[in-house]
């Protein structure tokens, strides 16, 4: 579940900075689908995020010191 994780995020990363390039220099059919992309691969991050974390905490649980 982790690796799934993980290659949504470098999805969502890597399309989202293609698709600003690709907009700059006007290539909007490669920025559709890259845009595209990466609205799917977010959408799937968001939901193993959700499943690896379901209360919206962190993995590690920590005691306070004392």
């Amino acid at each position: 579940m982790a690796l799934v994780g993980w290659v949504s995020g470098s999805l969502t990363i890597w399309s989202a900075l293609f698709t600003v390039g690709n907009v700059l220099y006007g290539r909007w059919i490669y920025a559709t689908v890259l845009f595209s992309v990466f609205l799917a691969s977010g959408f799937v991050l968001l939901k193993i995020m959700n499943r690896l974390w379901p209360n919206g905490k962190g993995a590690a649980k920590t005691s306070p010191a004392g």
